[in-house]
């Protein structure tokens, strides 16, 4: 029986003309000590893909999802500006992505007033449609259905499940990291494949330069892709998107020996304070103060989560066939970004990605 790959994103904005409860928070579900002994790095949830980041990092495109929503309902169609500079929402609105980037069956959303029949709506809604329950509901604060100060809603939960058409082996316990760069671990849990398993198959080179710079690609049946980084270049998951697929040009034909990814697992919960209590203020005028914006990311990828299409293989390289293929090992054993791609018709840009450093912050003990 396969097991799939877990990639849960829900995510709330409550934009209101009074304040509301603040939202209490939980801690990252991460490994409290690296397995080497030493200090684990925090992970770090970033609200929108123009966001700086470094170390360890998780964007997911559910946040920003909402913040349209916010734009399209009170802004009529505009973006909301802020009353006093705000760097995070100057990042919100200047973001290129959208729904539109996913096809339906990855999303429930809500844009309406902060009520019990909403909060009952919604609870039904993710049900219906994902089979799951929300951690966040009952974090924010609900008015009667009457109740003139009843703030406005948006709500999104993403929620995506896959397994690859041939699962990976769990490989033996490896190092990641190097001790020049400060993120040397021991003992951290791979899957991969080598030169003979039917895995490797699925796995492509979306460009090689050295042993410290490549990317692989892996497509799914059912239009998700995998996208992953060695040492990505960029100070935003945008920047390092783009920057991985300007490299990808002709190379000499590329022969992949091995593949190794590290298993990742990360629960985490974000309140978003830059935007807590700033006023926004919409095309015609009026003004929205925000009183919650939160956001959480369960995610989860091993040797079982993944799908590659047998048209994966075309992603690479032209044919040279004058040239003897350079054999390549795909090993994601130090620093790395992950994307997760819907390549539906039309479509192809992330909609979540996990920059990881330190292992140990993704991995139990």
């Amino acid at each position: 029986m396969k097991h799939p790959l877990h990639i849960f994103s829900l995510s709330c904005l409550v934009l209101a003309l009074t304040s509301c409860t603040p939202a209490t928070s939980r801690k990252p579900a991460s490994n409290p000590m690296r397995m080497d002994g030493g200090e684990t790095q925090a992970v770090g949830l970033v609200a929108s893909d123009r966001s700086p980041v470094s170390d360890n990092a998780v964007w997911c495109g559910s946040f920003q999802i909402c913040w349209n929503m916010a734009g399209e309902t009170i802004g009529a169609g505009s973006q909301l500006t802020p009353l006093e500079p705000n760097a995070l929402a100057d990042e919100l609105n200047s973001s290129g992505f959208s729904a539109e980037s996913l096809g339906d069956e990855y999303c429930y959303v809500y844009a309406g007033p902060a009520t019990q029949s909403a909060r009952l709506r919604i609870a039904q809604g993710i049900e219906q449609r994902f089979h799951q329950e929300s951690d966040i509901l009952d974090k924010l604060t609900w008015y009667e259905d009457a109740d003139p100060d009843a703030g406005m809603l948006f709500y999104t939960m993403l929620y995506r499940e896959f397994s690859y058409e041939e699962p990976f082996e769990y490989l033996e316990p490896a190092d990641f990291g190097s001790t020049a760069n400060g993120n040397r671990s021991s003992g951290v849990l791979y899957f991969g494949a080598k030169a003979g398993d039917t895995a490797l198959g699925q796995v492509s080179p979306l460009y090689y330069e050295d042993e410290d710079h490549f990317a692989a690609i892996i497509y799914t049946p059912g239009g998700d892709v995998l996208v992953l980084v060695r040492s990505p270049e960029g100070t935003t998951f945008q920047e390092m998107w783009e920057n991985a697929f300007v490299r990808e040009r002709a190379y000499r034909p590329l022969e992949v020996d091995s593949f190794a990814c590290p298993c990742l697992d990360l629960d985490i919960v974000q309140e978003f304070e830059q935007l807590k209590g700033i006023v926004l203020v919409a095309e015609d005028g009026s003004v929205w103060p925000v009183a919650d914006a939160i956001q959480t990311v369960r995610l989860s990828l091993d040797a079982h989560g993944g799908v590659v299409e047998s048209e994966a293989a075309h992603a690479n390289t032209a044919e040279r066939p004058d040239e003897d293929p350079l054999h390549i090992d795909l090993v994601f054993d130090d620093s790395f970004a992950l994307f997760l791609v819907d390549s539906g018709p039309g479509r192809f840009e992330p909609y979540l990605g996990v920059l990881v450093d330190d292992v140990t912050a993704y991995q139990a003990r």
